[in-house]
Parts: C-alpha cells; sequence; structure tokens
C-alpha cells in the first residue's frame, strides 16, 4: 500500500471509529433517558474501549 493509499485508509479508520463513537453515546444518552442504567454503564464500557483503541491506533501512526 502506497503512503498516500496508506493515509486515506487511517483517515476512513478514524471517521468509522468516530461514527461509531457518536453512535455508542447517543445510545447511552438513550438508555439512561429510560432509566436503563445497567445497559448505559455496559455501553459506556464500550465506548471506553473504543476510545481506548482509536487513541492507540492514532499513536502507533505517528
Amino acid at each position: 500500500m502506497s503512503e498516500s493509499e496508506n493515509g486515506n485508509h487511517s483517515i476512513r479508520v478514524k471517521l468509522g471509529q468516530a461514527s461509531k463513537i457518536r453512535h455508542l453515546m447517543m445510545q447511552i444518552e438513550h438508555n439512561v433517558s429510560r432509566g436503563e442504567y445497567k445497559r448505559a454503564a455496559d455501553l459506556h464500557r464500550a465506548l471506553v474501549d473504543l476510545k481506548t483503541e482509536s487513541a492507540r491506533a492514532f499513536a502507533s501512526l505517528k
């Protein structure tokens, strides 16, 4: 993969992860508003894991 292709791929991955993060945050808000705190807590753990994974992936690109 060329450097340009690699850069484009990493941008697509970052955008995909940002989309997943936004979606999880909306699900958490929805569950909290309905009083489903256990499900919201499970989703929050998934969100933290995804953010950690994203940060590691971003750091490895530098």
